[in-house]
């Protein structure tokens, strides 16, 4: 796997990139490994609330673990709801680098800059624990 599979089924107020991708799935995996419904999260560029009741969602042929957030930022108020699939989840502890592959304004698939996971040390410090 390279591309991060994450699926966004919404993404309301501005987007404030890759950081906040990467925030949004290291809260996610910890949530998931830890069993846990609600999470505060706390970053450089916002803050808020994310939570699941790890109901399984489908969307099209992709079935996976709801996540939502709820943050403010300098930039205003974000809501994202997005499904990670278990298989996803368990496939980022062996992955050491990746990208936020996306799609541009016409749908064509744009590839992401290849850089550090961002649970790469999340991992790490579990398998330690």
């Amino acid at each position: 796997m390279f591309g991060y599979r994450v699926f966004f089924l919404i993404a309301v107020g501005r987007i404030s990139g890759e950081k906040m991708a990467d925030a949004l799935l290291q809260n996610a995996y910890i949530m998931y490994k830890g069993h846990e419904h609600k999470r505060h999260i706390k970053t450089d560029t916002c803050e808020g609330e994310m939570w699941t009741s790890f109901e399984s969602v489908a969307l099209e042929s992709i079935t996976g673990i709801r996540f939502s957030a709820r943050l403010e930022s300098d930039l205003g108020n974000i809501r994202y709801e997005f499904i990670l699939r278990d298989r996803d989840i368990e496939e980022l502890e062996s992955l050491e680098e990746g990208a936020w592959d996306g799609y541009d304004q016409d749908g064509n698939p744009v590839r992401g800059e290849p850089r550090p996971s961002p649970i790469r040390d999340i991992t790490r410090s579990h398998r330690n624990n």
